[in-house]
């Protein structure tokens, strides 16, 4: 894989550490400032917050392979960070890359924000407390300045970001051949619920995904159309 999609990651690393240290006031009774956070870059697609609760330590994790799929217009129609800016209305809609990558960094900030505040349910991972959040992070300026943050960045390191990207429309068909790979952190809804897990198998219309209960784990096998990549 091209070490452009590696230094692009690291763009994000840097930045999301750095969040931590800006003023978070207008969220009440979140204690940023005493927060460990930790920022990585991992080889597939998953791109995640997780909390170790023992440690007192959040990691976000940035795939680079996600990384890689967001500059493809294709797969991009896929992620719920691209729908989320048409739905919500974030960038004025603005699909292009650099809008793509800000919004995958206060997507995932959110979730540090969401866990810190306590709105963060097993079930119920993107609710209504969390797009209070994140419509938040939009409406302070943040996303903003960190997309031209990334756009300064890759600037100064010579790596083009495609601008403007038209992503092909969403037909049933398309949803069927969307790209997913074992070992993917995905999501779907079922039963009023969103359900997190880790796919074990590819079939041609399905996957079949492992879900962490509380004390134990769990197959499903999802319909292509259902699932999602979580971030």
């Amino acid at each position: 894989m091209s070490d452009k999609y590696q230094q692009i990651a690291q763009i994000l690393c840097n930045i999301t550490n750095q969040l931590i240290q800006q003023d978070w006031t207008y969220f009440k009774n979140i204690q940023v400032n005493n927060t460990r956070l930790k920022s990585r870059i991992g080889s597939g697609k998953a791109t995640y917050c997780k909390h170790d609760i023992k440690a007192k330590t959040f990691t976000i994790t940035y795939g680079k392979k996600m990384i890689k799929s967001k500059f493809s217009p294709d797969e991009v129609v896929h992620w719920l960070s691209y729908r989320e800016i048409i739905r919500r209305n974030y960038f004025t809609g603005d699909t292009s890359l650099p809008c793509l990558l800000a919004h995958t960094v206060c997507h995932e900030f959110a979730h540090l924000i969401q866990q810190l505040s306590g709105w963060h349910k097993r079930g119920s991972i993107h609710n209504s407390g969390y797009y209070q959040i994140l419509d938040q992070l939009h409406k302070s300026g943040l996303a903003e300045t960190i997309k031209n943050d990334i756009v300064r960045e890759c600037e100064a390191q010579n790596l083009e970001l495609i601008a403007n990207i038209q992503p092909a429309i969403v037909t049933k068909k398309t949803q069927i051949e969307v790209f997913f790979s074992v070992n993917d952190t995905v999501c779907f809804d079922y039963k009023n619920k969103t359900h997190s897990g880790t796919v074990i198998k590819v079939n041609r219309k399905t996957l079949i995904i492992r879900v962490k209960n509380l004390f134990r784990h769990s197959r499903w096998k999802v319909p292509k159309l259902l699932v999602r990549n979580s971030s």
